[in-house]
């Protein structure tokens, strides 16, 4: 809260929170507000919210009419003492990610098999499978593909990532947040987690599929290969 003619939204739990304030709470703050200077209204019109990611309403809040630089201290000091609510984005702190290959009867393993993707979250769920049309992608090709594009979101060199699966319309995005990396894929957020939990997530379902990579492909398939350099690659930053 800044009482230069700034919101005070945040510091009251008004505006820019998850959970702003009921409309009797609202007049409260005003009323305690009220009693150090006259106030006008705050108008917060930025049309993304700017920890969940989500396109929002315009929301409103108090501040003061004119600049009073001297309460400054007194109301950074109730910040500091004073249990406030102040939204919060919800961070899920489990993931779960699953990679795999589908059975295919009387066919030979390539690095083409089709397969698919699961990502459960704090939030819900992106799956590839069951859809119509049918989201099954090249997965041997899809899964390096996917460890590309994260890595350089790991390594907090970019704030968003999209990715979406080989021969398939199975898409994911990935987007730098306040509380750690927002996953969404086509039906809604999957959750909110931080890098470390989402490369340990995939890491593990990578793992998984090593197997797939390692015996049923030839030495010479470029999907084998690639494969294992991704998985080499989040093991490197997983340690």
């Amino acid at each position: 809260m800044v009482p230069r003619g700034h919101g005070m939204g945040e510091a009251m739990g008004s505006a820019r929170g998850d959970k702003p304030l009921g409309t009797r709470d609202f007049g409260r703050a005003r009323a305690v507000l009220e009693r150090f200077s006259p106030l006008a209204w705050l108008r917060y019109t930025d049309a993304r919210h700017r920890q969940l990611g989500h396109f929002q309403v315009p929301v409103l809040g108090w501040r003061f009419a004119e600049p009073r630089d001297e309460l400054i201290p007194v109301f950074e000091e109730v910040v500091r003492e004073v249990p406030v609510r102040v939204g919060r984005a919800p961070q899920s702190h489990g993931l779960s990610v699953e990679f795999s290959v589908r059975a295919e009867d009387g066919e030979e393993p390539s690095g083409f098999d089709l397969g698919d993707m699961r990502w459960v979250g704090g939030f819900g769920t992106a799956d590839s499978v069951g859809r119509t049309p049918d989201q099954g992608m090249m997965i041997h090709l899809s899964v390096p593909e996917l460890v590309e594009r994260l890595m350089p979101m790991l390594r907090r060199r970019t704030g968003y990532v999209s990715f979406e699966g080989a021969a398939s319309s199975f898409r994911l995005e990935f987007r730098a947040v306040r509380h750690g990396v927002r996953i969404a894929g086509t039906d809604g957020a999957v959750g909110i987690v931080s890098r470390d939990v989402l490369a340990a997530a995939v890491l593990r379902a990578a793992e998984g599929m090593a197997g797939a990579w390692a015996a049923p492909l030839s030495d010479g398939d470029a999907a084998r290969r690639m494969s294992l350099d991704a998985l080499a690659q989040l093991r490197g930053f997983v340690r």
